[in-house]
């Protein structure tokens, strides 16, 4: 059974986190892993590829601006990465979910998952290896 991509609005999270003890959800996010790699993506207007990462799911986070997401779906056509046969990339994506990420909003997108953005925002990524 495939996971679900989760989409968590910055006021969602804002109800959410005024109780501090709520932030415990947010460690089962991430508990168990071993390894978690960070990183930036500042998208000008530019657009991606739409990409699969077999064994990495990604939490993005707007930090600022805003990011058109399309994700689940099918890739259409499909090719590997640089011969990497865990990434995958295509033009397009076929079925898919469109969802404008703002400022403060958060996307969690499984190990399998199409997904592709573009926009003008800054990204927070969160790289979280597949158990």
């Amino acid at each position: 059974m495939t996971e679900e991509c989760i989409l968590i609005r910055k006021k969602t999270m804002e109800e959410a986190l005024l109780n501090p003890a709520d932030l415990e959800s947010l460690k089962g996010l991430i508990k168990g892993q071993q390894t978690i790699l960070i990183a930036e993506d500042s998208i000008d207007k530019k657009i991606n590829k739409a990409e699969v990462h077999k064994k990495m799911s990604d939490f993005f986070i707007c930090l600022e601006g805003k990011v058109s997401f399309v994700y689940g779906g099918q890739l259409v056509n499909p090719w590997e990465k640089d011969g990497d046969k865990d990434e995958l990339r295509a033009d397009k994506i076929q079925g898919g979910k469109e969802e404008t990420l703002e400022t403060g909003d958060m996307l969690f997108v499984p190990a399998g998952q199409p997904h592709h953005h573009n926009g003008n925002a800054y990204l927070l990524v969160i790289k979280i290896p597949k158990r």
